[in-house]
């Protein structure tokens, strides 16, 4: 039974479809009726991978192209009911809505959306090429970090449209990260033994920093909890601030240890030599992510992580700048506790 579903999957993943079926944004109306603008696309997906673009200064460019932009051509379902074409002459554009504070834009038809209100044309429904439907943006994440560095942002838009009768989309947001791994190029004409080991190592080195990243930041929001119940109850707190700092100082250079050596297995198996071709800022990047989720995790778990944190350091600079995914609770500054 399972040898018959899994053959069954590789059939319907070699199965040829098109392009929009697997990656684009199918932009339509409803099935069901009404004249709203819709796009159907898994919107809690992550657009990825962003790879490296350019430098300029101290901003690093990441882009990719996928996914891109299409009209529905009648042969996709909602249940029972098919998406609608939209009528030739149909004009659709395109609308920034929000660019996280200057971290995102997209790249469309040759022109760059990049403050908020910006629009350009898509295309018309029925127009051959360039003038049609189908278009790849460039979606671009900026980072002040170098090549290697983690970085991530949100990128919000809607469809907007000339044609009377037609309502504008919702704003939709997609999530633009420049953390996740390229997929490895199996090998076609045999079973890929080194491309599977890859995938493997990658899962064996992340696995013990993520779970030292918690458990490090745990310990430190651990001691710097016992701080704040202190000052809340107007106690002294001079010997457990002492106490946190020797738990929390030190956990900046032992994470930094332990990234390396993660970072070095994923290369021997995947890197310039393994058998994916991963670049040391491609490693970086994803080690980067991983850190950051497990940050995000940890804080979470401790209401005004980020106050707890604030006044202390390591190696004379802030503790929270080597916790950038730490961020700050709604209302964390409100109240006494």
């Amino acid at each position: 039974m399972l040898r018959a579903f899994l053959l069954a999957l590789l059939v319907v993943a070699a199965a040829p479809a098109h392009a929009h079926h697997v990656t684009d944004f199918l932009m339509s109306t409803p099935p069901g009726g009404g004249d709203q603008l819709i796009i159907a696309w898994p919107f809690d997906a992550a657009v990825a991978p962003l790879s490296f673009d350019f430098a300029l200064g101290d901003t690093t460019v990441f882009s990719g192209t996928n996914p891109g932009f299409d009209a529905a051509d009648g042969d996709e379902f909602l249940g029972s009911l098919h998406y609608r074409v939209f009528t030739p002459g149909t004009e659709i554009g395109v609308e920034l809505v929000d660019n996280d504070g200057g971290r995102t834009a997209m790249k469309l038809n040759g022109k760059t959306l990049a403050v908020p209100g910006d629009a350009t044309v898509l295309g018309v429904a029925g127009d051959a090429p360039p003038g049609d439907l189908h278009h790849h943006p460039e979606w671009l994440l900026y980072s002040t970090g170098p090549a290697g560095a983690f970085a991530e942002g949100h990128i919000s838009f809607r469809l907007t449209t000339t044609t009377p009768g037609l309502e504008p989309s919702p704003v939709y947001t997609v999530r633009l990260t420049n953390g996740h791994l390229p997929p490895p190029d199996y090998a076609a004409d045999r079973y890929d033994g080194r491309s599977v080991a890859c995938q493997q190592a990658v899962g064996r080195a992340v696995d013990p920093y993520v779970h030292a990243v918690y458990q490090a930041l745990r310990r430190c929001l651990d001691r710097l909890a016992v701080v704040r119940a202190r000052l809340v109850a107007s106690l002294a707190v001079d010997a457990a601030g002492s106490a946190a700092g020797r738990v929390c100082a030190p956990m900046v250079d032992k994470l930094d240890r332990l990234r390396a050596r993660s970072a070095a297995g994923i290369a021997r198996a995947c890197g310039a030599h393994g058998s994916t071709d991963f670049t040391d800022e491609e490693i970086a990047q994803h080690l980067g992510l991983a850190r950051c989720r497990a940050e995000e995790t940890a804080a979470a778990s401790y209401f005004r992580a980020q106050t707890l944190m604030k006044p202390f350091a390591a190696h004379g600079k802030p503790l929270l700048d080597a916790f950038p995914c730490v961020v700050r609770t709604s209302g964390e500054e409100e109240g006494r506790s």
